[in-house]
């Protein structure tokens, strides 16, 4: 896996105020994965790392600072040409064999926006190989794995002085 870093580091400070943006959420569903609970688990892992980072979540977009959703996608989805070219990231895992039909590079990007500007002020990607035939507790443990890495390049909150 390759982690790429983000373009914009945010000054947090305590008590930020996080809440979805869902339609900025781009899950593309792939008939190979319809029994793998990748959308929930993408979403609960998310969740559980700005709680560790101690950040405050709302339900409404209108109660928060911050706004964070994702893109999530199989190679035959979102290619790394269309990464490139939407996102401004170079992916880099160019270790996903070819001629394996159980095996595919997928992406995940998280994105957070500031509620006042409307900018893109952190984001960070992933990418893997996804396993079509993973058991449910091992693909659990690796999104739990991989979300955790991109969120060590999320920035620390400030603390008060």
């Amino acid at each position: 896996m390759r982690r790429l870093f983000p373009f914009k580091i945010l000054n947090l400070l305590s008590y930020q105020v996080f809440a979805w943006l869902p339609e900025a959420v781009q899950f593309y569903q792939d008939e190979r994965l319809q029994d793998a609970p990748i959308k929930s688990l993408i979403e609960s892992e998310i969740l559980a790392n700005l709680k560790a980072k101690k950040m405050l979540l709302v339900e409404s977009i209108n109660g928060s600072s911050y706004a964070i959703a994702y893109t999530a996608a199989l190679e035959s989805s979102l290619d790394d040409t269309a990464i490139i070219r939407r996102f401004g990231l170079l992916p880099g895992n160019t270790q996903v064999p070819k001629d394996d039909a159980n095996v595919e590079k997928g992406t995940l990007i998280i994105y957070v926006f500031d509620n006042k500007t409307h900018e893109v002020i952190w984001r960070s990607a992933a990418q893997v190989s996804v396993e079509f035939d993973m058991a449910t507790a091992q693909r659990k443990e690796r999104v739990q794995r991989v979300i955790a890495e991109i969120f060590q390049t999320f920035p620390r909150q400030k603390t008060a002085e």
